[in-house]
């Protein structure tokens, strides 16, 4: 329909007439055409895919398997805008089962291109290519593929590797091959790009929303974050922070691609100042390490620490389980843990978890039996309290979320024969270390004596 490409809130509600006219009369196959028309629409539009989904049901109940393979298309579409990678290629895969066996070319090589921009999206950048290679190859004329495949996908992707050149290279070759659809045009990111590096200008960003389907999400999140940027550096803060606002309206159903967009605007707000960059970093950090993504992460609390704000310092992939709110306010795995042990108001010998090692005075600290092995002690005595530390742990250190354990009775009545340093020092050593620790009451004690519960002193 001709009238989408310049508003489509307008083609949304002709269709609607067109959809409730053909239910009236009972045309099935004009009710799944204007299904299909209006569930595009609404994708492009609102970002949500009820009526698309609808329109897959009818079209496979009815047997228009092209249709269907062509509605599976977009909702892929729409499921790696939104971020929601497994459904995306779970769809575009059926996609390309239904569309192969009609010879529909076109259709496979857009449900390959689909799958490639889903996995260069999770970060696999391999499957990225070799999908996209395979998708030019099965249609080697569409020039919406090729710039698709071009520009939407290796320049995004780049981004999240932090390869801004490669970026901009990207959409500047899927532009030379011609807009693709104006609702979905990759140069728009292209332009927030230029505008944090000062490459753009109001009037030219201006411009291309004035040039950009009315209606349509994409254009009004990406031109909206350049419009701030730009605004911002010609010295309209006030101005600025409107344009931001209405821009991250448009973006709250693209995740990931607001991630991206925070990262960059914040990076601009440091230079010209405006809205809060700090949180648009913690917001954008906390995304790109939930789905692994360390590069643009990493540039993230790079650009925290620039602000003088604290940053996280990120260990492992453990992190990446966390909730999201944990994961704004920079707590790790192991704090979240740390954090779950207190809340559930255990006592220490309850703790299912070896005591965190510390800095030992040489080699690493290796974990010893303690009292959840089962081990006891010489006389059958079960140690009580938390785990047993390591031999090499520092002397004094604990579990940081118990409280001071209560020595047993014999802990400290050591052999009085061995003078009072003698005793202090044992004592001190079977406090922290020896409750089943025997490796550990020989290193501290040396070859002599080595002290036990009354009764139970032995000599080596």
């Amino acid at each position: 329909m001709s009238r989408r490409s310049r508003d489509l809130t307008a083609a949304a509600g002709v269709l609607r007439r067109e959809l409730a006219a053909a239910e009236r009369a009972g045309l099935v196959l004009w009710r799944l055409r204007a299904l299909n028309e209006l569930g595009t629409v609404e994708v492009m539009r609102d970002a949500r895919g009820d009526r698309l989904r609808r329109a897959y049901e009818l079209a496979v109940r009815v047997g228009a398997l092209d249709t269907a393979a062509s509605t599976l298309i977009n909702l892929a579409g729409l499921y790696v805008m939104t971020d929601v990678i497994p459904e995306a290629l779970a769809a575009a895969g059926r996609a390309r089962q239904l569309a192969a066996p009609l010879g529909a070319a076109q259709a496979v090589a857009a449900a390959t291109a689909i799958e490639a921009v889903a996995h260069g999206l999770a970060g696999r950048r391999a499957d990225m290519e070799q999908g996209l290679r395979r998708a030019v190859e099965l249609a080697p004329d569409d020039a919406d593929i090729a710039a698709y495949a071009t520009g939407g996908t290796r320049g995004v992707v780049a981004l999240l590797f932090e390869e801004r050149a490669e970026a901009l290279a990207a959409f500047a070759r899927a532009r030379e091959l011609g807009a693709p659809i104006r609702a979905a045009d990759p140069w728009h990111t292209a332009l927030l790009v230029l505008a944090v590096q000062g490459d753009a200008t109001v009037s030219e960003v201006e411009a291309e929303l004035a040039r950009a389907t009315a209606g349509a999400r994409w254009p009004a999140a990406w031109l909206g974050y350049a419009h701030a940027v730009t605004l911002a550096a010609a010295g309209g803060r006030t101005a600025a922070e409107t344009a931001f606002g209405k821009a991250e309206r448009a973006a709250s159903r693209y995740p990931l691609f607001r991630a991206i967009a925070l990262r960059l605007a914040a990076e601009a707000a440091l230079e010209h100042p405006f809205g809060d960059p700090v949180t648009w970093l913690r917001d954008a950090e906390a995304a790109f390490v939930s789905r692994r993504l360390p590069r643009i992460a990493s540039a993230c609390r790079g650009l925290l620490a620039r602000a003088g704000a604290p940053a996280t310092r990120r260990r492992g992939r453990g992190d990446a389980a966390l909730a999201p709110d944990l994961l704004r306010l920079g707590v790790t795995a192991r704090e979240a843990e740390v954090l779950e042990l207190v809340g559930e108001r255990l006592p220490n010998k309850d703790h299912r978890r070896p005591a965190i090692p510390v800095a030992a005075d040489r080699g690493k600290a290796r974990r010893q039996p303690d009292a959840q092995d089962g081990r006891r002690r010489p006389g059958g005595a079960r140690p009580a309290g938390p785990p047993a530390l390591t031999t090499g742990i520092r002397m004094g250190a604990q579990h940081p979320c118990a409280a001071p354990a209560e020595p047993a009775p014999w802990q400290g009545q050591i052999h009085r024969d061995q003078g009072n340093a003698h005793d202090t020092h044992h004592a001190r050593v079977y406090r922290h270390a020896a409750r089943g620790n025997e490796r550990a009451g020989d290193r501290a004690c040396g070859p002599g004596l080595r002290p036990g519960p009354p009764g139970m002193e032995r000599r080596h």
